[in-house]
């Protein structure tokens, strides 16, 4: 039978630290029951939570070692049910192959469990996992239930999606309303200010005001945060000191995420169309990488999760500490490059070079076979180009296919595009995109196939104009 109530039992139990085989029994550290109530009469579902001792995690992919920790948990979850009323009783046991930490918002700083925050990442995927879907939820899941019970209790994941951005741009909207059409299910958050709430409101779109948000760390950044830049380059953007913010919009995204209990979540520069249901991808990201990099592999963007993120703003913190580094940044800055700054993309650059962080992200770009997360709608990356419009850019030479996808040729292969990075594109572009998706998720869905040079067929009656644009290198 189905559950028809979300209540999740999640326990902290430890190995000890020595011995090589798993004891015959285990003693939970901690324990907690959490319900919420359901609908109709039928029996709640409650699931264990699992997370094993640090020095036991790497050998779970020897099959002898996972029988025998198998049959150990089997003893615990038999263990617990004969002290729960049948009511109580677990369903089955998942094993976190992710920590639970002080970073990332699960325990206290004294190692409690925070409960309410363990319980919202969990429980949305109780049902899920229940009925075997494949996937995973930031760690690997093991049959440890009662026979007729799936052997396969991972789940697809639905992470936030979280965009930052100040002021209100033309294409903002339109961002926005491109993640609530693929992603609908997902949390979705801006991070902004009182000129783009209006737009995050009629897109379903969750507003917090980047300027109320403030933490230790983001105090920290402001105490030590200078201009390193040329004396060509212009910091101030449509009001706004620009190169503070692309610095300090991590120190309110991170602890914004801290409060609200996320451990890992999207994020993507506002001018960035999802154009699929970014759930189908989570599992084996997550399973791979603690974060991912775009902008031509220089950027935090992608999958985020909380504790790379603590570690890069303290980092960044590390960096305007440390006058060596900005004096070598501000040589270059004085000699070679005098319209450069020194961005969160150099220091991240630098973050990601760090022996911490070897082997722990990647380049998102082409991460997942068969898809395409872009970096520049106008960068070949190998892929067919076409010229948007007379005078206009060139671009990726993309399509939307019978099927319902956005695809394109790279080295002879069709690859599906995962994302759109539309930087310095007209917001026809955009538009041709949202309509698109609008017809896929409609009743309008045909098999017509139609090009992003069609996009710009109502610019053509507008070339002068259209030329303009480009000669003065606008767009975004």
């Amino acid at each position: 039978m189905r559950p028809t109530l979300a209540a999740i039992a999640l326990l902290l139990a430890t190995l000890p630290a020595q011995g090589d085989d798993p004891p015959r029994a285990l003693q939970p550290k901690k324990r907690e029951i959490h319900s919420r109530p359901g609908q109709g009469r039928a029996s709640p579902t409650r699931a264990g939570r699992i997370q094993l001792a640090e020095h036991l995690q790497g050998r779970v992919q020897d099959p002898a070692f996972r029988a025998q920790l198998t049959r150990a948990l089997e003893r615990l979850l038999e263990a617990l049910d004969r002290e729960l009323s049948s009511s109580e009783r677990l369903a089955f046991v998942a094993v976190a192959k992710d920590r639970w930490t002080i970073e990332d918002g699960s325990l206290t700083p004294s190692m409690k469990l925070k409960r309410f925050v363990i319980e919202a990442r969990y429980s949305p995927a109780l049902e899920r996992w229940y009925g075997g879907a494949a996937g995973d939820l930031g760690g690997v899941s093991y049959p440890m239930t009662p026979a007729g019970l799936p052997a396969n209790i991972g789940s697809a994941m639905t992470l936030p999606i979280v965009l930052t951005h100040y002021g209100n741009a033309d294409y903002l909207e339109r961002t926005l309303r491109c993640a609530s059409l693929t992603n609908p299910s997902a949390r979705r958050i801006l991070i902004g200010d009182d000129s783009n709430r209006a737009a995050a409101a009629a897109q379903g779109w969750q507003h917090v005001d980047l300027d109320e948000i403030r933490s230790s760390l983001r105090d920290d950044f402001g105490k030590c945060f200078s201009h390193v830049q040329g004396k060509r380059h212009q910091h101030m953007k449509n009001g706004r000191d620009w190169l503070r913010y692309v610095f300090e919009r991590w120190y309110v995204v991170e602890e914004f995420c801290r409060r609200a209990g996320i451990g890992r979540f999207w994020h993507f520069d506002s001018d960035v169309l999802m154009l699929e249901d970014l759930g189908q991808f989570e599992s084996e990201l997550v399973a791979r990488f603690e974060f991912t990099r775009q902008c031509n592999d220089t950027c935090l963007n992608g999958l985020v999760s909380l504790s790379t993120l603590t570690a890069f703003c303290s980092f960044v913190i590390s960096l305007f500490q440390d006058p060596r580094v900005l004096q070598r940044q501000q040589q270059e800055f004085d000699t070679i490059h005098p319209r450069f700054a020194f961005t969160e993309m150099r220091a991240f650059q630098l973050f990601s070079d760090s022996p911490a962080c070897q082997g722990r992200g990647a380049h998102l770009e082409g991460a997942i076979d068969g898809w395409w997360f872009d970096d520049s709608i106008r960068q070949d990356d190998d892929f067919e180009m076409t010229r948007l419009c007379p005078g206009g850019p060139m671009v990726k030479n993309v399509r939307f296919s019978g099927d319902g996808r956005f695809v394109g040729r790279r080295k002879g292969v069709e690859v599906r595009f995962a994302t759109f990075n539309l930087s310095w594109v007209p917001t026809a572009v955009f538009d041709w995109a949202l309509a698109c998706l609008e017809r896929r998720s409609s009743d309008r869905a045909d098999a017509t196939e139609t090009s992003i040079v069609e996009s710009a067929l109502p610019m053509l009656y507008r070339a002068r104009r259209l030329a303009r644009y480009f000669s003065r290198g606008r767009g975004r």
